[in-house]
């Protein structure tokens, strides 16, 4: 029924319930002797067979007589309903009951009181309440058989279907004719024509010109009776998608996946709520990811509830870290959602692998608890190398040899916790080159040094894997060319760290810091190396080299001398800038990408593959003894990363140290087709240039030339680049000037 109809009915009970009432003694009379109720209303006319009649019961509790009449507004009896009325049958639960009918002819419209006196006490009363109501109009109700409709084809709810039902009405008013309306604010969506004597039902399949558009609909139904009455009642429809609501995922705990039985798993359910209530099929998936790393992965084909166990690695491998969970599902119709949350995976072990497993050291089995609650106490060990027991290995280390090298390492501890007996073993680890390779690399290099023009000093450092450090002659002081510029680049970004200086402060000749710092590592500009060095000062740069455990490094500049480091001390520095030790994240960055971009790769990388990153910073000087050529670079190989450093001298050469270069990539790396190649047009300009036969910017014009020119840099003045393009020599301003191949 619709809510106007539901709103007239409401008030015709309410005013029925009113007249009729629950009796109440008559004024004087002995309180509650017995009871009148009357069922309900009367309407006029008679003889229509709506409420032509209405029954009286009068209730006692013990026999006796009654007389009862109809009395109307004024207190006048208009109708005697019975006298001498005989209450003397009890009923089931014990009461005597009589009852007479009230019919409505010869009835006025209004309020009636219905009363009972007892035939042998007149005193002892009882009275209820009737009403007479005009004749009755006729009526409209609509109803329909869903307050939603989801359209979508799928067998639940897919149509609604509204019913216009008429009562009340004369056979004179009969039929009722006019329309049922579906509305979305002022549009009409769907209409059907009503001619019904009784009721009439239409179908909506919640579709708006074909198309499901989610929303609150009107539908009014609205009909003109046979006398010329007008009828209308109305309701609202949602129309609803096929959707998922909203989707969870929960896991039932933290995970640590080493192989103990401390949570070596995590279970996580994936629930979801559906706009229909019921089960839906969707598109989706549950996916734990560590960065932009996907660990696991499953489908998702509907929204019942499931369960999915993950083993806690990636790749079969133990990686701790904060992971994100993320579900996600969009059912028949879209309407996507998504959940997730951080989980952490910890590295939690009854028993793991202690330091790097490199031939040559010891390799050590350490107990811990992961979260019983108690000190491991060993029982039980045993070492197995891929997968297979290591005969006799049953003690807490390990000596690791050359024949283990490539192999994994595991090894399987049975131990006490908190009083209970466990087993764990531990996760696998690659038994890294170590002591032999590092004397294969050294016997290596004393070959081929021997070979070449000059002496040299080498120092290899290698970062991850089996960390292999190889040093020949490295902590011989020398002098260390431009390389040592590194050292001065690292105080001048030290005092910007600690807020003594700025890169944005002029210097004497008038550039920035910045603009000075990029001239000195880009073309190794040696005014600019002299302003940074002065600014900082030699007390704090020959500080800050001690108090870094630099011991064969130091600045002079009198009596004779000027500078020296070593081998060895280049490749720890250029080793800790770019692990960040030394500098800030921002100043980190910062001085890495000059030394990746700096123009003078012809040394160490050319003994690169071509795909390799480095960075790094050559030195070329002539001294007395003959040519010093120096290089130092941090190398990202394929895989593993290392520091390199070589310092050649008395007529040392720079190809030289190339097939330095390549022998160490090789033997930490592997074999490689393609070296990096060395092209002398370092530069190509990003914008129009233009080449002055000086330094300045009044010097003459040579030439201009636009964007995407190469440039040749061959020495610099500061930020004045001296070049040459297509021949011609002279000096170009950098601000327009970039890398033109750069690694990294």
């Amino acid at each position: 029924m619709g809510r106007f109809a539901r709103v007239l009915l409401a008030s015709f009970v309410a005013t029925a319930l009113t007249v009729s009432g629950i009796a109440v003694p008559a004024a004087g009379a002995t309180a509650d002797p017995f009871t009148v109720t009357v069922d309900g209303s009367l309407n006029l006319p008679g003889g229509d067979s709506v409420n032509d009649a209405v029954d009286v019961h009068v209730t006692a509790a013990e026999a006796l007589t009654v007389d009862v009449e109809l009395v109307d507004g004024a207190g006048e009896t208009v109708r005697e309903l019975g006298a001498g009325l005989a209450l003397t049958d009890a009923e089931a639960d014990g009461t005597f009951t009589v009852s007479v009918a009230v019919d409505v002819e010869g009835l006025d419209a209004g309020r009636y009181t219905v009363r009972a006196r007892q035939s042998d006490d007149p005193d002892a009363a009882a009275e209820a309440g009737l009403a007479v109501a005009p004749t009755a109009a006729a009526q409209l109700s609509l109803d329909s058989s869903s307050p939603d409709v989801f359209p979508h084809a799928d067998g639940y709810r897919d149509t609604v279907t509204f019913t216009a039902a008429v009562a009340g009405a004369s056979a004179e008013a009969l039929p009722v004719r006019g329309t049922l309306t579906v509305t979305s604010g002022s549009t009409v969506v769907e209409t059907w024509s009503i001619d019904t004597s009784t009721e009439q039902s239409f179908t909506w399949d919640g579709l708006s010109d074909g198309a499901v558009v989610a929303g609150t609909y009107t539908v009014t139904a609205s009909v003109t009776t046979a006398d010329g009455t007008v009828l209308t009642d109305s309701t609202t429809v949602d129309v609803r998608r096929t959707e998922v609501e909203s989707i969870t995922v929960t896991p039932d705990g933290g995970s640590a996946p080493a192989k103990d039985g401390y949570r070596d798993n995590v279970t996580y359910t994936v629930s979801a709520v559906t706009s229909t209530g019921s089960t839906l099929p969707v598109t989706g998936s549950l996916t734990i990811s560590l960065g932009g790393t996907v660990a696991k992965t499953w489908a998702l084909t509907d929204t019942a509830a499931k369960k999915f166990v993950w083993d806690g690695r990636i790749d079969g491998k133990l990686v701790p870290g904060k992971f994100t969970v993320t579900v996600t599902a969009a059912g028949p119709e879209g309407g996507g959602r998504t959940s997730s949350f951080g989980m952490t995976v910890y590295a939690k072990s009854l028993v793991t692998i202690g330091a790097t497993a490199r031939d040559g050291a010891t390799v050590q089995s350490i107990l811990a608890d992961p979260g019983w609650g108690g000190t491991p106490s060993r029982k039980a060990t045993q070492w197995y190398l891929d997968g297979k027991p290591i005969a006799g290995a049953t003690k807490w280390a390990i000596p690791a040899t050359s024949a283990m090298v490539g192999h994994e390492l595991t090894v399987k501890v049975t131990a006490t916790v908190a009083g209970v007996q466990r087993v764990g073993t531990s996760e696998p680890v690659v038994v890294q080159p170590g002591k032999t390779s590092e004397a294969s690399l050294r016997s290596k290099l004393d070959s081929l040094i021997r070979t070449l023009p000059g002496d040299y000093t080498v120092t290899v450092r290698e970062i991850d894997g089996g960390k292999r450090s190889v040093s020949i002659n490295g902590t011989a002081d020398r002098e260390p060319a431009s390389s040592i510029k590194i050292f001065i680049a690292w105080a001048v970004y030290k005092k910007v760290d600690q807020g003594t200086l700025s890169l944005s402060t002029r210097l004497s000749s008038g550039l920035t810091v910045e603009q000075c710092l990029r001239a000195m590592i880009e073309p190794s500009d040696n005014f600019c190396a002299i302003e940074l060095r002065n600014k900082v000062g030699l007390a704090y740069l020959n500080k800050l080299i001690d108090d870094g455990g630099y011991d064969d490094t130091h600045f002079w500049y009198a009596n004779g001398r000027t500078k020296v480091t070593s081998s060895t001390d280049l490749s720890d520095l250029i080793t800790n800038l770019v692990l960040g030790k030394l500098l800030s994240h921002a100043s980190t960055a910062k001085l890495v990408h000059l030394l990746k971009t700096q123009v003078w790769r012809e040394a160490i990388p050319p003994g690169l593959p071509d795909d390799v990153v480095q960075a790094s910073k050559p030195g070329t000087l002539w001294v007395s003894s003959g040519m010093t050529e120096t290089d130092v670079a941090f190398v990202w190989g394929s895989k593993t990363r290392y520091a390199i450093a070589v310092m050649g001298y008395n007529g040392a050469t720079i190809p030289s140290i190339t097939k330095i270069s390549k022998l160490v990539y090789t033997h930490l790396q592997g074999s490689f087709p393609n070296p990096f190649l060395y092209d002398r047009q370092q530069m190509v300009s990003t914008a129009g240039v233009t080449l002055r036969s000086t330094a300045a910017a009044s010097g003459k014009v040579v030439a201009t030339y636009p964007a995407g020119t190469q440039i040749e840099v061959i020495d610099s003045i500061r930020n004045w680049y001296y070049v040459r393009v297509a021949g011609k020599l002279g000096y170009m301003l950098n601000t327009s000037l970039t890398l033109r191949n750069p690694i990294g």
